[in-house]
């Protein structure tokens, strides 16, 4: 893999996901000519299968939106999940995108980072204008709950989602979906 890549960097986690983003956006000097920018983090294992995945990056560049996100979160307002996040279009180089991942702050605890950048970055984009779409808003059997990645996994990975928390596997190990939907190679032993 890492053949592949253009670099690799390694950091110590602090701050968590998102000071993580901004350190390498600013390393970077913002990705010149990057077109479309990921944005994941390790709270999700995967992808399950390799075909579920290519839709979903397939699908990710078809979008006509500026943010696409694969879930969102209703509380405490809504919300894209940022385990995965693609910015794209005129959103990657607005003033208000480019501001925002650039003084992003170190915070110490991961509930602070989701309720300061998670939960509130949505709701920016979307008031300065931008469209933001989540690929699994549709219907879910059973409804959306708060956290469908925790929740509803099962349900998200049978309508082709491509992952699983990783606190799903360890809260729901004993579940005896878990073995016929996650490989076991990401099972663990």
């Amino acid at each position: 893999l890492i053949d592949q890549l253009r670099a690799v960097y390694v950091r110590a986690n602090l701050g968590f996901d998102f000071a993580a983003w901004s350190h390498l956006w600013k390393i970077t000097e913002g990705l010149p000519g990057c077109k479309r920018l990921y944005l994941t983090n390790d709270s999700i294992i995967g992808p399950l299968d390799a075909e579920p995945y290519r839709q979903i990056i397939q699908r990710v560049r078809e979008s006509n939106a500026d943010v696409v996100g694969l879930t969102e979160a209703p509380q405490p307002r809504p919300h894209l999940q940022s385990y995965f996040l693609a910015v794209q279009g005129k959103a990657l180089r607005s003033k208000l995108f480019t501001g925002f991942i650039d003084n992003l702050l170190c915070l110490p605890t991961k509930d602070m980072v989701i309720a300061t950048y998670e939960t509130r970055l949505t709701g920016y984009l979307r008031a300065a204008g931008f469209r933001c779409e989540s690929l699994f808003s549709g219907p879910i059997p059973g409804g959306h709950t708060e956290n469908d990645t925790h929740h509803r996994w099962a349900e998200l990975i049978n309508c082709g989602f491509p992952f699983i928390k990783s606190s799903v596997l360890t809260l729901y190990h004993d579940d005896p979906r878990v073995p016929s939907l996650v490989p076991a190679k990401f099972r663990g032993g």
